[in-house]
């Protein structure tokens, strides 16, 4: 655009630079098509590498809370419900004991 306005010599030579570096940019980009992709690969393999590692200390992690609820529901299994504890104190005091008491207390 340059060389058809200004019509001069400098402007001329401008302008073919211009072409010339649009050229050689256009020529590398076709050339190294090939490490552009790799590039991406690279950091496609790199992303994947750090996920499989956090994929692998969260499962490790959930092993790890998986055992402690593990031991915290054995650990429920000795409690007592309130059911449990109403029939076990119903069968230490039964109506009879219970009227005895009062009377004789």
């Amino acid at each position: 655009m340059l060389m058809t306005v200004l019509r001069s010599e400098l402007a001329v030579k401008q302008s073919k630079d211009f072409v010339r570096t649009f050229k050689k940019m256009k020529d590398y980009i076709l050339g190294n098509q090939n490490l552009i992709g790799q590039c991406e690969v690279m950091q496609l393999s790199m992303q994947t590498t750090e996920n499989t590692t956090e994929i692998s200390r969260l499962r490790i992690d959930i092993g790890s809370v998986e055992k402690q609820m593990s031991d915290v529901i054995e650990q429920l299994g000795d409690v007592v419900t309130k059911s449990e504890l109403a029939e076990m104190m119903n069968s230490f005091v039964n109506d009879e004991d219970n009227q005895n008491t009062m009377i004789g207390g």
